[in-house]
Protein backbone atom coordinates (compact mmCIF):
# COMPACT_ATOMS: atom_id res chain seq x y z
CA UNK A 1 0.00 0.00 0.00
CA UNK A 2 1.44 3.56 -0.99
CA UNK A 3 1.71 6.25 1.44
CA UNK A 4 -1.44 8.09 1.75
CA UNK A 5 -2.16 9.66 -0.90
CA UNK A 6 -4.23 13.33 -1.38
CA UNK A 7 -6.76 13.24 -4.23
CA UNK A 8 -9.15 16.13 -5.32
CA UNK A 9 -11.91 16.37 -3.65
CA UNK A 10 -14.93 14.92 -5.69
CA UNK A 11 -17.64 15.57 -3.18
CA UNK A 12 -20.94 17.24 -4.83
CA UNK A 13 -23.13 18.79 -2.37
CA UNK A 14 -26.18 20.54 -3.25
CA UNK A 15 -25.56 23.73 -1.19
CA UNK A 16 -25.97 25.76 -4.62
CA UNK A 17 -29.16 24.38 -5.32
CA UNK A 18 -30.65 25.74 -1.87
CA UNK A 19 -30.11 28.59 -0.31
CA UNK A 20 -31.02 26.70 3.37
CA UNK A 21 -28.41 26.49 5.57
CA UNK A 22 -31.19 25.08 8.21
CA UNK A 23 -31.86 22.23 5.76
CA UNK A 24 -28.45 21.58 4.87
CA UNK A 25 -27.32 21.33 8.56
CA UNK A 26 -30.14 19.22 9.44
CA UNK A 27 -32.47 18.24 6.50
CA UNK A 28 -35.10 16.06 9.22
CA UNK A 29 -35.85 19.32 10.49
CA UNK A 30 -37.12 20.94 7.96
CA UNK A 31 -38.93 17.46 6.44
CA UNK A 32 -40.26 16.93 9.45
CA UNK A 33 -42.08 20.23 8.91
CA UNK A 34 -43.11 19.27 5.55
CA UNK A 35 -44.93 16.36 6.67
CA UNK A 36 -46.44 18.48 9.09
CA UNK A 37 -48.12 20.68 6.58
CA UNK A 38 -49.05 17.80 4.13
CA UNK A 39 -48.69 14.17 5.71
CA UNK A 40 -46.75 11.45 4.42
CA UNK A 41 -47.06 12.36 0.57
CA UNK A 42 -46.26 15.93 -0.40
CA UNK A 43 -47.10 17.69 -3.27
CA UNK A 44 -45.64 21.02 -4.83
CA UNK A 45 -43.19 22.53 -7.20
CA UNK A 46 -39.72 21.78 -8.26
CA UNK A 47 -37.80 22.67 -4.98
CA UNK A 48 -40.27 23.54 -2.55
CA UNK A 49 -42.86 21.80 -0.91
CA UNK A 50 -45.72 23.49 1.87
CA UNK A 51 -42.95 26.82 1.57
CA UNK A 52 -40.02 24.95 2.91
CA UNK A 53 -36.98 24.52 0.27
CA UNK A 54 -36.38 21.62 -0.77
CA UNK A 55 -32.95 20.12 -2.91
CA UNK A 56 -34.41 18.37 -6.07
CA UNK A 57 -31.90 17.13 -8.87
CA UNK A 58 -34.37 14.95 -10.59
CA UNK A 59 -36.80 17.56 -12.00
CA UNK A 60 -35.41 19.78 -14.58
CA UNK A 61 -34.68 23.22 -13.87
CA UNK A 62 -37.67 25.49 -15.16
CA UNK A 63 -40.08 22.93 -15.10
CA UNK A 64 -43.60 23.79 -13.53
CA UNK A 65 -45.50 20.73 -13.29
CA UNK A 66 -45.98 19.21 -9.81
CA UNK A 67 -43.80 16.96 -8.24
CA UNK A 68 -44.78 13.89 -5.46
CA UNK A 69 -42.60 13.71 -2.44
CA UNK A 70 -43.07 10.56 -0.13
CA UNK A 71 -42.02 11.00 2.85
CA UNK A 72 -43.00 8.16 5.56
CA UNK A 73 -41.72 4.89 5.36
CA UNK A 74 -44.68 3.51 4.46
CA UNK A 75 -45.46 5.45 1.82
CA UNK A 76 -41.97 5.04 0.17
CA UNK A 77 -41.93 1.17 0.42
CA UNK A 78 -45.43 1.56 -1.53
CA UNK A 79 -43.62 3.71 -4.30
CA UNK A 80 -40.22 1.31 -4.64
CA UNK A 81 -42.14 -2.07 -4.50
CA UNK A 82 -44.73 -1.37 -7.15
CA UNK A 83 -42.40 -1.44 -10.05
CA UNK A 84 -45.31 -2.26 -12.34
CA UNK A 85 -46.49 1.22 -11.36
CA UNK A 86 -43.32 3.56 -10.03
CA UNK A 87 -41.12 3.72 -13.43
CA UNK A 88 -37.32 4.33 -12.77
CA UNK A 89 -35.93 5.25 -16.37
CA UNK A 90 -38.70 7.79 -16.95
CA UNK A 91 -37.17 9.64 -14.06
CA UNK A 92 -33.43 9.76 -15.68
CA UNK A 93 -34.64 11.06 -18.75
CA UNK A 94 -34.48 14.04 -18.33
CA UNK A 95 -31.78 15.07 -16.11
CA UNK A 96 -27.87 13.66 -16.60
CA UNK A 97 -26.45 12.72 -13.95
CA UNK A 98 -24.15 9.81 -13.13
CA UNK A 99 -26.99 6.91 -13.30
CA UNK A 100 -25.84 6.43 -17.22
CA UNK A 101 -28.61 5.43 -19.84
CA UNK A 102 -28.39 1.86 -19.74
CA UNK A 103 -27.85 1.26 -16.20
CA UNK A 104 -29.56 -0.83 -14.44
CA UNK A 105 -31.38 1.82 -12.25
CA UNK A 106 -32.99 2.96 -15.08
CA UNK A 107 -34.25 0.04 -16.10
CA UNK A 108 -38.28 -1.12 -15.94
CA UNK A 109 -40.02 -4.12 -16.77
CA UNK A 110 -38.38 -7.06 -18.63
CA UNK A 111 -35.17 -5.20 -19.08
CA UNK A 112 -34.52 -5.01 -16.37
CA UNK A 113 -35.17 -8.67 -14.86
CA UNK A 114 -32.55 -9.63 -17.79
CA UNK A 115 -29.83 -7.71 -16.32
CA UNK A 116 -30.26 -8.30 -12.83
CA UNK A 117 -30.15 -11.93 -13.67
CA UNK A 118 -26.97 -11.10 -15.53
CA UNK A 119 -25.31 -9.22 -13.10
CA UNK A 120 -26.80 -11.05 -10.03
CA UNK A 121 -24.27 -13.99 -9.83
CA UNK A 122 -21.45 -11.31 -9.74
CA UNK A 123 -22.82 -9.96 -6.58
CA UNK A 124 -23.93 -12.00 -3.90
CA UNK A 125 -23.91 -12.02 -0.61
CA UNK A 126 -21.19 -14.77 -0.54
CA UNK A 127 -18.94 -12.81 -2.55
CA UNK A 128 -18.71 -9.96 -0.34
CA UNK A 129 -18.43 -12.08 2.65
CA UNK A 130 -16.72 -15.18 2.15
CA UNK A 131 -14.88 -15.08 -1.54
CA UNK A 132 -13.64 -11.26 -1.05
CA UNK A 133 -12.48 -11.15 2.45
CA UNK A 134 -8.90 -11.46 1.98
CA UNK A 135 -8.93 -9.16 -0.76
CA UNK A 136 -10.84 -6.63 1.89
CA UNK A 137 -8.91 -7.54 4.60
CA UNK A 138 -5.51 -6.93 3.11
CA UNK A 139 -6.51 -3.32 1.06
CA UNK A 140 -8.60 -1.89 4.52
CA UNK A 141 -6.05 -3.44 6.74
CA UNK A 142 -2.77 -1.51 4.57
CA UNK A 143 -4.89 1.68 4.60
CA UNK A 144 -5.08 1.45 8.38
CA UNK A 145 -1.63 0.54 9.28
CA UNK A 146 -0.64 3.49 6.93
CA UNK A 147 -1.72 5.87 9.69
CA UNK A 148 -1.82 3.74 13.04
CA UNK A 149 1.39 5.00 14.31
CA UNK A 150 0.97 8.58 14.20
CA UNK A 151 -1.75 9.16 16.97
CA UNK A 152 -3.59 11.79 15.13
CA UNK A 153 -5.39 11.98 11.50
CA UNK A 154 -8.39 13.40 9.37
CA UNK A 155 -9.90 10.18 8.90
CA UNK A 156 -11.69 11.09 6.08
CA UNK A 157 -8.68 12.08 4.10
CA UNK A 158 -6.50 9.62 5.66
CA UNK A 159 -8.83 6.47 5.35
CA UNK A 160 -12.38 6.88 4.58
CA UNK A 161 -11.66 7.93 0.82
CA UNK A 162 -8.37 5.34 0.71
CA UNK A 163 -9.77 2.33 0.46
CA UNK A 164 -12.79 2.09 -1.56
CA UNK A 165 -11.03 2.96 -4.97
CA UNK A 166 -8.60 0.01 -4.52
CA UNK A 167 -10.88 -2.09 -3.57
CA UNK A 168 -13.17 -1.60 -6.44
CA UNK A 169 -10.17 -1.13 -9.01
CA UNK A 170 -9.09 -4.58 -7.49
CA UNK A 171 -12.60 -6.43 -8.34
CA UNK A 172 -12.67 -4.78 -11.60
CA UNK A 173 -9.29 -5.11 -13.09
CA UNK A 174 -9.24 -1.43 -13.15
CA UNK A 175 -5.81 0.49 -13.52
CA UNK A 176 -5.38 2.43 -9.84
CA UNK A 177 -3.82 5.56 -11.75
CA UNK A 178 -7.18 6.29 -13.43
CA UNK A 179 -8.87 7.26 -10.04
CA UNK A 180 -8.31 10.43 -10.24
CA UNK A 181 -9.68 10.31 -13.76
CA UNK A 182 -12.77 8.72 -12.32
CA UNK A 183 -13.48 10.73 -9.54
CA UNK A 184 -13.28 14.11 -11.45
CA UNK A 185 -15.36 12.88 -13.89
CA UNK A 186 -17.60 10.99 -10.94
CA UNK A 187 -18.13 14.68 -9.52
CA UNK A 188 -19.17 16.49 -12.72
CA UNK A 189 -21.45 13.61 -13.90
CA UNK A 190 -23.50 14.21 -10.79
CA UNK A 191 -24.26 17.77 -11.66
CA UNK A 192 -26.67 17.20 -14.48
CA UNK A 193 -29.31 19.75 -12.95
CA UNK A 194 -26.82 22.59 -12.33
CA UNK A 195 -23.89 22.02 -15.35
CA UNK A 196 -25.67 19.63 -18.03
CA UNK A 197 -22.96 20.30 -20.64
CA UNK A 198 -20.05 19.13 -17.53
CA UNK A 199 -22.40 16.30 -16.69
CA UNK A 200 -22.70 14.95 -20.94
CA UNK A 201 -18.62 15.62 -20.85
CA UNK A 202 -18.40 13.28 -17.49
CA UNK A 203 -20.35 10.54 -18.95
CA UNK A 204 -18.87 10.35 -22.22
CA UNK A 205 -15.33 10.18 -20.35
CA UNK A 206 -16.44 7.53 -18.57
CA UNK A 207 -17.19 5.92 -21.56
CA UNK A 208 -14.51 6.14 -23.07
CA UNK A 209 -12.22 4.97 -20.02
CA UNK A 210 -14.42 1.91 -18.97
CA UNK A 211 -14.67 0.96 -23.03
CA UNK A 212 -10.84 1.01 -23.23
CA UNK A 213 -10.91 -1.48 -20.17
CA UNK A 214 -13.24 -3.94 -21.75
CA UNK A 215 -11.64 -3.88 -25.17
CA UNK A 216 -8.23 -4.97 -22.68
CA UNK A 217 -10.08 -7.34 -20.81
CA UNK A 218 -11.41 -8.91 -24.07
CA UNK A 219 -8.11 -8.96 -25.43
CA UNK A 220 -6.63 -11.13 -22.74
CA UNK A 221 -9.36 -13.63 -23.22
CA UNK A 222 -8.46 -14.20 -26.72
CA UNK A 223 -5.27 -14.67 -26.22
CA UNK A 224 -6.27 -17.11 -23.59
CA UNK A 225 -5.04 -15.45 -20.63
CA UNK A 226 -8.44 -13.59 -19.02
CA UNK A 227 -7.75 -11.57 -15.90
CA UNK A 228 -8.99 -13.01 -12.81
CA UNK A 229 -12.03 -10.15 -12.10
CA UNK A 230 -15.46 -9.13 -12.39
CA UNK A 231 -14.94 -7.52 -15.72
CA UNK A 232 -14.31 -11.11 -17.35
CA UNK A 233 -16.84 -12.42 -15.04
CA UNK A 234 -19.42 -9.45 -16.77
CA UNK A 235 -17.90 -10.40 -20.46
CA UNK A 236 -18.16 -13.84 -20.07
CA UNK A 237 -21.74 -14.56 -17.94
CA UNK A 238 -24.19 -16.08 -20.21
CA UNK A 239 -27.95 -16.74 -18.97
CA UNK A 240 -30.02 -18.26 -21.39
CA UNK A 241 -27.44 -18.02 -24.27
CA UNK A 242 -27.28 -13.97 -23.73
CA UNK A 243 -24.55 -11.87 -22.73
CA UNK A 244 -24.22 -8.49 -21.74
CA UNK A 245 -23.58 -5.88 -24.40
CA UNK A 246 -20.42 -3.70 -24.43
CA UNK A 247 -22.75 -0.33 -23.25
CA UNK A 248 -24.37 -2.58 -20.56
CA UNK A 249 -21.20 -3.43 -19.25
CA UNK A 250 -20.09 0.51 -19.33
CA UNK A 251 -22.90 1.61 -17.62
CA UNK A 252 -23.04 -1.02 -14.83
CA UNK A 253 -19.22 -0.10 -14.32
CA UNK A 254 -20.20 3.77 -14.12
CA UNK A 255 -22.91 3.32 -11.78
CA UNK A 256 -21.22 0.75 -9.40
CA UNK A 257 -17.56 2.50 -9.44
CA UNK A 258 -19.09 5.83 -8.91
CA UNK A 259 -21.51 4.42 -6.00
CA UNK A 260 -18.62 2.02 -4.75
CA UNK A 261 -16.40 5.04 -4.21
CA UNK A 262 -18.76 8.12 -2.88
CA UNK A 263 -21.04 6.44 -0.83
CA UNK A 264 -19.13 3.91 1.01
CA UNK A 265 -16.33 6.63 1.56
CA UNK A 266 -19.21 8.51 2.83
CA UNK A 267 -21.23 6.05 5.28
CA UNK A 268 -18.00 4.95 6.83
CA UNK A 269 -16.78 8.63 7.65
CA UNK A 270 -20.82 9.05 9.12
CA UNK A 271 -20.29 6.59 11.55
CA UNK A 272 -17.34 7.12 12.65
CA UNK A 273 -18.51 10.38 13.55
CA UNK A 274 -21.70 9.57 15.53
CA UNK A 275 -19.63 6.99 17.36
CA UNK A 276 -17.32 10.06 18.11
CA UNK A 277 -20.76 12.15 18.63
CA UNK A 278 -22.10 10.08 20.99
CA UNK A 279 -19.19 8.67 23.33
CA UNK A 280 -21.80 6.14 25.24
CA UNK A 281 -22.64 4.33 22.30
CA UNK A 282 -18.78 4.04 21.15
CA UNK A 283 -17.74 2.66 24.90
CA UNK A 284 -20.87 0.26 23.87
CA UNK A 285 -19.50 -1.13 21.11
CA UNK A 286 -16.11 -1.22 22.54
CA UNK A 287 -17.38 -3.35 25.00
CA UNK A 288 -19.55 -5.74 22.85
CA UNK A 289 -18.19 -5.34 19.50
CA UNK A 290 -20.41 -8.18 18.82
CA UNK A 291 -22.84 -4.76 18.09
CA UNK A 292 -20.91 -3.44 15.23
CA UNK A 293 -22.92 -4.93 12.03
CA UNK A 294 -26.34 -3.18 14.31
CA UNK A 295 -24.56 -0.15 14.36
CA UNK A 296 -23.51 0.04 11.10
CA UNK A 297 -27.08 -0.33 10.34
CA UNK A 298 -28.38 2.18 12.88
CA UNK A 299 -25.91 4.62 10.97
CA UNK A 300 -27.47 3.98 7.66
CA UNK A 301 -31.18 4.34 9.04
CA UNK A 302 -30.92 7.29 10.35
CA UNK A 303 -28.23 8.86 8.13
CA UNK A 304 -28.08 7.79 4.80
CA UNK A 305 -25.72 9.18 2.97
CA UNK A 306 -28.26 9.76 0.04
CA UNK A 307 -31.43 11.78 0.53
CA UNK A 308 -33.76 10.87 -1.98
CA UNK A 309 -34.20 9.04 -5.48
CA UNK A 310 -37.03 9.05 -8.19
CA UNK A 311 -39.49 7.74 -9.57
CA UNK A 312 -42.21 8.57 -12.41
CA UNK A 313 -46.12 7.71 -12.54
CA UNK A 314 -46.75 4.64 -15.32
CA UNK A 315 -50.55 5.56 -14.59
CA UNK A 316 -53.07 7.34 -12.28
CA UNK A 317 -52.23 5.74 -8.70
CA UNK A 318 -53.20 6.96 -5.31
CA UNK A 319 -50.56 6.73 -2.36
CA UNK A 320 -51.38 7.14 1.49
CA UNK A 321 -54.37 8.89 0.03
CA UNK A 322 -53.00 11.59 -2.34
CA UNK A 323 -53.83 11.04 -6.20
CA UNK A 324 -50.91 10.98 -8.51
CA UNK A 325 -51.21 11.45 -12.37
CA UNK A 326 -49.66 9.45 -14.70
CA UNK A 327 -46.16 11.10 -15.74
CA UNK A 328 -45.80 12.86 -12.49
CA UNK A 329 -42.48 12.44 -10.77
CA UNK A 330 -41.98 11.07 -7.52
CA UNK A 331 -39.28 11.31 -4.92
CA UNK A 332 -38.32 9.25 -2.71
CA UNK A 333 -37.69 10.33 0.61
CA UNK A 334 -35.14 7.42 2.43
CA UNK A 335 -33.49 10.11 4.65
CA UNK A 336 -37.48 11.19 6.38
CA UNK A 337 -38.28 7.20 5.97
CA UNK A 338 -35.64 6.30 8.06
CA UNK A 339 -37.15 8.24 10.48
CA UNK A 340 -40.40 8.10 10.66
CA UNK A 341 -41.50 7.86 13.93
CA UNK A 342 -44.54 5.56 13.11
CA UNK A 343 -42.13 2.82 12.60
CA UNK A 344 -38.92 3.37 14.89
CA UNK A 345 -39.43 4.75 18.41
CA UNK A 346 -37.10 7.80 19.09
CA UNK A 347 -35.83 7.97 15.78
CA UNK A 348 -33.66 10.45 16.07
CA UNK A 349 -31.72 8.52 18.38
CA UNK A 350 -28.53 7.08 17.49
CA UNK A 351 -28.72 3.71 19.38
CA UNK A 352 -26.78 0.58 18.14
CA UNK A 353 -28.83 -1.65 20.42
CA UNK A 354 -32.07 -0.76 18.42
CA UNK A 355 -33.42 -3.97 17.13
CA UNK A 356 -32.48 -3.80 13.38
CA UNK A 357 -35.21 -3.62 11.10
CA UNK A 358 -35.65 -3.24 7.24
CA UNK A 359 -34.91 0.85 6.13
CA UNK A 360 -34.57 1.99 2.78
CA UNK A 361 -30.99 2.66 3.18
CA UNK A 362 -30.49 0.55 0.22
CA UNK A 363 -33.77 0.82 -1.28
CA UNK A 364 -35.93 -1.79 -0.79
CA UNK A 365 -37.97 -4.17 -4.03
CA UNK A 366 -36.30 -4.84 -7.77
CA UNK A 367 -33.86 -1.81 -7.18
CA UNK A 368 -32.39 -2.37 -4.13
CA UNK A 369 -28.48 -1.64 -4.21
CA UNK A 370 -26.57 -4.18 -6.13
CA UNK A 371 -23.37 -3.52 -4.01
CA UNK A 372 -24.94 -3.63 -0.47
CA UNK A 373 -23.42 -6.43 0.83
CA UNK A 374 -20.14 -5.51 -0.38
CA UNK A 375 -20.48 -2.27 0.81
CA UNK A 376 -21.39 -3.47 4.09
CA UNK A 377 -18.30 -5.87 3.91
CA UNK A 378 -16.14 -2.97 3.84
CA UNK A 379 -17.89 -1.09 6.87
CA UNK A 380 -17.43 -3.71 9.11
CA UNK A 381 -13.71 -4.65 8.13
CA UNK A 382 -12.90 -1.33 8.35
CA UNK A 383 -14.25 -0.60 11.87
CA UNK A 384 -12.79 -3.46 13.07
CA UNK A 385 -9.76 -2.46 12.16
CA UNK A 386 -10.68 1.19 13.63
CA UNK A 387 -11.10 -0.13 16.75
CA UNK A 388 -8.27 -3.17 16.94
CA UNK A 389 -5.74 0.08 15.76
CA UNK A 390 -6.95 3.34 17.22
CA UNK A 391 -7.00 2.88 20.38
CA UNK A 392 -9.41 5.68 22.70
CA UNK A 393 -9.84 7.13 19.22
CA UNK A 394 -11.57 10.49 20.18
CA UNK A 395 -12.19 13.76 18.61
CA UNK A 396 -9.05 16.62 17.84
CA UNK A 397 -11.24 18.56 20.30
CA UNK A 398 -9.54 22.34 18.79
CA UNK A 399 -10.15 21.34 15.13
CA UNK A 400 -13.20 19.54 15.38
CA UNK A 401 -14.65 23.29 15.88
CA UNK A 402 -14.67 23.47 11.97
CA UNK A 403 -16.70 20.12 11.44
CA UNK A 404 -19.55 20.61 9.74
CA UNK A 405 -22.29 18.29 8.23
CA UNK A 406 -23.27 19.03 4.56
CA UNK A 407 -24.95 17.81 1.60
CA UNK A 408 -28.15 15.89 1.14
CA UNK A 409 -28.15 13.80 -1.71
CA UNK A 410 -24.60 13.30 -0.91
CA UNK A 411 -24.06 13.77 2.65
CA UNK A 412 -21.34 13.49 5.25
CA UNK A 413 -19.09 15.17 7.64
CA UNK A 414 -16.50 18.01 5.91
CA UNK A 415 -13.78 16.20 7.92
CA UNK A 416 -13.16 13.89 10.66
CA UNK A 417 -10.02 15.61 12.94
CA UNK A 418 -9.28 13.20 15.43
CA UNK A 419 -6.64 11.78 18.14
CA UNK A 420 -5.60 8.00 19.47
CA UNK A 421 -2.96 6.47 21.93
CA UNK A 422 0.12 5.51 20.27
Amino acid sequence: MPAVAQYPDFSFYVDDMVNNEAFLANPLLPLQTIAERCGPVAVGKRGEFAGVPYPDIFTPPGSDEDVYLALSFEACKKVVTNHRVFLSGPAYEDTLSVTAPGAIVTLDGEEHRRSKKLIMPTFTHRSANADLQPMLEKIIGEAIDAIADRGAAELMRDFTSQFPWRVIATLFGLPFEQREACESAGSDAQKGVTDPVAAQKAIDNFHRIYQKIIDDHRADIAKGNPKDDLTTRLINTTIDGDKMSDPEIRAFLINLVSAGLDTTHRQTAILIAQLLDHPDQFALLREQTDLLEQAIWESLRCCPTTGSYARVAGEDCEVEGVVIPKGARVLICQYSANNDPSRWEDPLRFDISRKPQPSMAFNLGNHSCLGQSLALAEMRIAMQHVLAKLPNLRKDEERWQSVKWRGYHFRAPTQLPVKWNV
